[in-house]
């Protein structure tokens, strides 16, 4: 989702990302966004590729509304509601929407089966996959 800098405004490309990311900071859309992937996970490890498509198209989405820049306190003192802080207002809404569980669960790598090496997202860092899992050692150290 970067910016396109040779367009004659890309100020209004970065607005137009940060209301997309306000809109996601209510609960509602966040879940009707992750309804979408409760089918296709329902199938694991039998999952079609049009459902691992799924399941990765939801997951980079989430990534990229957590890529949207905020804006400095300097560049909105006309605002009400201060947008710099719509990454903590997103990140709240994944945590109670259990987006972030959705996550780790993907992501982390079970012997029985791993699903980062079926289906890779590309784009993410395997090691960003693993939020935090208790005892779990980084596969890149």
């Amino acid at each position: 989702m970067p910016v396109d800098n040779s367009t004659a405004d890309p100020s209004r490309q970065y607005e137009a990302q940060r209301a997309v990311k306000a809109l996601f900071c209510k609960p509602e859309p966040v879940a009707v966004v992750l309804s979408l992937v409760t089918r296709p996970l329902s199938k694991h490890p039998r999952m079609s590729q049009q459902d691992s498509a799924i399941v990765q198209l939801v997951l980079t989405f989430l990534r990229n509304l957590l890529a949207v820049p905020d804006i400095d306190a300097s560049q909105c003192a006309h605002m009400s509601v201060l947008p710099q802080r719509l990454q903590a207002a997103l990140l709240d809404t994944l945590f109670s929407e259990h987006a972030m569980e959705l996550i780790t669960m993907v992501g982390y790598p079970t012997e029985a089966y791993s699903w980062i090496d079926k289906v890779p997202l590309s784009g993410i860092p395997r090691t960003s996959y693993v939020c935090c899992a208790p005892g779990h050692s980084n596969p890149a150290q």
